[in-house]
């Protein structure tokens, strides 16, 4: 067994298989902000697509083979209640959006966390080489056609200072995408 060290652990998964792929590489505000782009836009449209949207080919087989998003898939597509589904469908959306962003360096994202980018890269390289911006493409299409600031704001980092990385993914608890906040993190008031 070899060691890795911090700098190249996000390198190790290009030859992880699909079951073995730990998502909480993805920066915290990163999935935040996916998933209130995300959000914000069934909120509008309707969540009806967003199962279909996730039943794309390639995206379909990779959820299948990850030993976390295809319980949380599959606990969507049998519950009876809806709102418990769209979370479920909106979790896995967000995985899947956030890896896109990292790895295609939108926003500036990748420039920000250069080795998540590396993992990202790597992960749909090898698992979603054909889909590689396939939900950027739907979610940021009025943007790529307007060239709309407000909406390319909501999907921008913030721009404080960088902050040690948080996970941002929590298996154990479906119904919650971002664990909260951590006990004891506090913003600095006015002094």
């Amino acid at each position: 067994m070899s060691s890795v060290g911090p700098e190249n652990r996000y390198v190790e998964a290009a030859g992880a298989t699909g079951r073995e792929i730990d998502f909480c590489f993805l920066p915290k505000e990163l999935t935040e902000r996916s998933r209130q782009l995300i959000e914000s836009y069934h909120g509008v449209h309707g969540y009806a697509r967003l199962a279909d949207l996730l039943w794309h080919a390639q995206t379909r087989e990779f959820i299948a083979l990850h030993r976390d998003l295809s319980p949380v898939f599959r606990k969507a597509s049998l519950t009876r209640s809806a709102k418990r589904a769209n979370e479920c469908y909106v979790l896995v959306a967000t995985i899947l959006f956030s890896l896109e962003v990292l790895a295609n360096d939108f926003a500036g994202w990748g420039k920000r966390f250069p080795l998540a980018r590396l993992k990202a890269d790597s992960i749909l390289r090898e698992h979603l080489p054909n889909a590689r911006t396939w939900l950027m493409d739907f979610y940021l299409y009025q943007w790529r056609r307007t060239m709309d600031r407000t909406l390319l704001s909501a999907i921008s980092p913030p721009p404080a200072k960088l902050r040690p990385h948080v996970p941002a993914i929590d298996f154990r608890n479906t119904t919650q995408a971002v664990p909260a906040e951590e006990p004891g993190r506090r913003d600095a008031g006015a002094s």
